[in-house]
């Protein structure tokens, strides 16, 4: 419990685009496309800038056009202890910009549960304000207005289209966690393994910056998604960049990472309400640890095998005794009774003596 470590906590923008800032990349796309850009094209030549941005690499186009940690995070404090510069930034192509308390990196540290502060506070854990500036959000139907909260390990990758939260604004949260842990047996029990490949490799160092790839961690569910992305590059040479940003797919034919182009075609509130707080706290001080074990090891297959092998040992002697017993019988039985034949026939003693006299 003592060196027991607080979660990663990621945030993101329930609506992931400004709508200020988009319009103008949308002026400034259709100015270079010789387009219009009217109320009823916008939708369409805002995908098909998305698409282009994508296609082009230009992330950080797309990070200018989210919302960035400064426009909601107000106040984040740990146990008492502040905390607002200890987050670190992240892209998703869903929900845009997001942003990692207690990621494992070399420029923070690492908060643990009984890291504590001089501030009294209510309940133990992370407590983060947020203003959400609705009147802001790019109207799309596809969003809401809150937040998109998500708990994972420390050097996990935020998979935010899986497994979140959804905080509406106007209201306080409280969000409890246990912590469980799964085991499984390396090969060649089982074919899992904890070593991150180039193809995850890749999408870490699009997610985060370069140097924070290597100290991510194995996924599973990031996995199925690579499996998906290079099954349908196999099938169409394209791919679909969700819920992370891919730039590259890595095809189920051949080695290497291939470049590939995505498949989407082109196609008044009160203040009160956009606020927002949210507190983390650790329900159990205690992790479930599930772990798997191996029936028959090394050693006890060595043990079986003597034991087989002595068991066999011994009914092959018994049935050696056994057969040792009967030739030991039949032995006698012959010999008795060639003892028998070999002895004369004695004569009664009355005849003799008639024969001597």
């Amino acid at each position: 419990m003592r060196h027991m470590l607080f979660p990663g906590v990621t945030v993101c923008s329930a609506n992931p685009y400004r709508e200020d800032r988009v319009k103008e990349a949308i002026d400034v796309y259709a100015r270079s496309h010789s387009s219009d850009a009217n109320e009823t094209d916008r939708e369409t030549l805002f995908v098909s800038m998305l698409i282009d941005l994508f296609n082009r690499n230009e992330s950080d186009e797309l990070v200018h056009l989210g919302f960035q940690k400064s426009d909601m995070l107000l106040e984040c404090s740990y146990n008492g202890i502040s905390c607002s510069s200890n987050f670190i930034h992240s892209l998703s192509l869903v929900f845009g910009n997001c942003f990692t308390f207690n990621w494992k990196d070399s420029s923070h540290k690492l908060y643990s549960l009984t890291e504590l502060g001089s501030t009294l506070m209510p309940y133990k854990g992370l407590s983060m304000t947020f203003y959400v500036p609705s009147h802001l959000n790019y109207p799309l139907n596809d969003f809401e207005d809150g937040l998109i909260l998500f708990l994972h390990d420390n050097n996990e990758i935020p998979f935010i289209a899986k497994n979140t939260v959804r905080l509406r604004p106007g209201l306080a949260h409280t969000i409890a966690y246990r912590k469980s842990q799964a085991i499984f047996l390396p090969k060649p029990y089982t074919n899992c393994t904890t070593v991150v490949e180039k193809s995850l490799r890749h999408i870490y160092e699009v997610i985060y910056d370069s140097h924070y790839a290597h100290q991510v961690a194995y996924f599973e569910a990031l996995c199925y998604e690579l499996c998906e992305q290079a099954y349908i590059f196999s099938k169409c040479l394209c791919i679909l960049p969700i819920p992370v940003i891919m730039r590259y797919a890595f095809s189920l034919d051949r080695d290497g990472r291939l470049l590939a182009n995505t498949c989407i075609e082109s196609t008044t509130r009160s203040s009160y309400s956009n606020y927002l707080r949210v507190t983390v706290t650790c329900g159990s001080a205690y992790v479930t640890v599930h772990k798997q074990a191996a029936k028959i090891t090394l050693i006890h297959a060595f043990s079986a095998v003597g034991g087989q092998t002595g068991f066999a040992l011994s009914v092959m002697e018994l049935f050696e005794l056994i057969y040792r017993l009967i030739l030991k019988e039949i032995s006698l039985w012959r010999y008795r009774r060639n003892i028998q034949v070999e002895q004369p026939a004695k004569l009664p003693t009355a005849v003799i003596e008639n024969v001597s006299s």
